[in-house]
């Protein structure tokens, strides 16, 4: 199944899956918001807070440097939910975790004893489009989730999100971290993956490594003894695989993918 198959309803459809609540529980959600906001207020501003309730699937709380970090503000995850997160994600990463991250992160929760699931963490980064056209295409934004609540079943219904946004050198792919961790603590790591594969071909490499080199289409078709046609045929191909508007943007993400 490729990127752009998956609608943002069909990854709330498949979150809703996961994190499906067959039992409700009662907490004081204006309390969790209170402690929220003054933890936050003893961070650095590069740094936001969230909460999300799943037995909503709605954002509780988002933390107000959320335009700052993502580009998106706060008022509009509110609004909108996850079907505004899942609309801005890049179709990549959206496809990465509806594949991998959340049948992932679904069948250690369900591995887990009670008691280790409420010590539960995640750890993972994705590209984010903001709500204004800016010149960044995508940002790139690191997330660690963990439970701030469970229902008597011991499964989760509120979860604590922290967020950073991350320089495009500091980006190397999806990752995908479970651990468990008591008082800030880690105690235990469960799994490490690196998730993000490369779907470019050996020839569109081949060209995206002349292009990073500084030679033309018609340099390419020169020294390959291939048409312009195809070259540029190629071009589109890379651009349109990465997501992104431009050559330069094309080199400089597969830079920091460590693929060139």
């Amino acid at each position: 199944m490729s990127p752009s198959s998956y609608s943002e309803s069909e990854m709330l459809v498949r979150f809703r899956k996961l994190f499906r609540v067959d039992s409700s529980t009662a907490f004081n959600l204006q309390e969790e918001i209170v402690q929220i906001k003054q933890l936050e207020n003893s961070l650095p501003s590069s740094i936001g807070l969230y909460l999300l309730d799943l037995q909503t699937l709605s954002y509780a709380y988002m933390s107000q440097r959320s335009l700052q970090i993502t580009g998106i503000p706060p008022n509009s995850y509110e609004r909108f939910g996850l079907t505004h997160f899942f609309e801005h994600l890049h179709p990549e990463d959206r496809c990465l975790i509806a594949e991998k991250t959340l049948p992932l992160y679904k069948k250690r929760l369900k591995s887990c004893t009670i008691e280790e699931r409420r010590l539960l963490n995640a750890s993972l980064n994705y590209r984010i489009k903001a709500d204004s056209h800016e010149r960044t295409s995508y940002r790139h934004v690191l997330a660690q989730l963990s439970i701030r609540s469970v229902n008597e079943l011991g499964m989760p219904v509120l979860l604590l999100g922290v967020f950073s946004q991350l320089n495009i050198d500091q980006y190397l792919g999806q990752d995908f971290k479970l651990y468990l961790s008591e008082n800030g603590v880690t105690t235990k790591i469960l799994l490490d993956e690196h998730l993000s594969s490369n779907p470019l071909t050996d020839k569109e490499m081949e060209v995206l490594m002349y292009i990073a080199q500084g030679y033309s289409s018609k340099e390419i078709a020169q020294m390959k003894n291939i048409s312009k046609h195809t070259v540029d045929t190629h071009r589109r191909k890379v651009l349109k695989k990465l997501h992104v508007s431009n050559s330069i943007e094309a080199v400089i993400y597969c830079r920091s993918m460590g693929w060139i």
